[in-house]
């Protein structure tokens, strides 16, 4: 949403990257995660208390490796954040990572676009883009519908643009990663584009953000960039100016999100 930034629509903050990871456990499991989750609490306390006594990087590591069931620094390296990679007969590539730890699960889509693939005329495109891709789909017509249906799976939508890449996100209990990937899903098959006049005042906001009373650009960001960079795509901001913003249409919209 902001420039490279990124906030949370429902809350407006930062969330970190979660993988997926998780489950619901019931019976003689729970008692089990009861125990586990006792264990742990018990080890952070443990490092809390060898910290205040001026405790080692090496107690640290330790306490660490005893929360997560591992015996060296080479078992965590192995173990505590596999990474499976696998791709689809239509070309998108798959990234899992769980970390059963959590209680959450996040479900990203990233694609490969952002304002360096952009000009002078079309600056600001991508990122008006993945403003108006949250606006809603066929089955969820309006950002209300798609928000409520996000929170009924107990979870949370976060978009972010960059300058090499765009990320749409759901967060959501384990459990309902399926249903999480099938919004994600009809956004990008059957967006629908309502309401452009209403995500463009909110975007105008956005970049009035980063100017002066003077209509100077005063983003710290934005002017290392341009100094950086020049003229070259990666020295344009990422949310474009306002008179891009207001050439921009829906026929630039769908164009682009076809070409990328």
């Amino acid at each position: 949403m902001r420039r490279g930034s990124g906030r949370n629509r429902r809350t407006g903050k930062n969330p970190a990257l979660r993988s997926l990871g998780g489950g619901n456990r019931s019976g003689s499991t729970t008692r089990a995660h009861a125990a586990t989750a006792r264990q742990r609490t018990a080890l952070r306390s443990r490092g809390t208390r060898a910290a205040k006594r001026g405790g080692t990087l090496a107690d640290a590591l330790t306490a660490r490796n005893a929360l997560f069931g591992l015996t060296s620094e080479q078992d965590f390296a192995r173990n505590a954040h596999m990474v499976h990679r696998a791709g689809l007969p239509n070309g998108l590539r798959v990234i899992v990572v769980p970390q059963p730890h959590l209680h959450s699960a996040s479900v990203a889509v990233l694609v490969k676009v952002g304002a360096r693939h952009e000009n002078t005329r079309d600056n600001g495109v991508s990122h008006l883009l993945e403003h108006m891709l949250f606006r809603g789909s066929a089955r969820y017509p309006s950002a209300y519908a798609l928000n409520r249906a996000i929170e009924e799976l107990g979870g949370t939508l976060h978009g972010a643009t960059h300058a090499d890449f765009t990320l749409f996100e759901v967060t959501l209990p384990p459990t309902n990663v399926a249903s999480g990937i099938s919004i994600l899903g009809e956004l990008f098959k059957h967006p629908n584009f309502s309401d452009l006049g209403v995500e463009k005042r909110i975007v105008r906001e956005e970049i009035l953000e980063y100017l002066d009373e003077e209509g100077r650009e005063v983003d710290p960001d934005n002017l290392s960039r341009e100094l950086m960079f020049g003229t070259h795509p990666l020295g344009m901001t990422i949310t474009g100016s306002l008179d891009n913003l207001e050439m921009l249409g829906e026929p630039e919209l769908r164009a682009h999100m076809q070409r990328h």
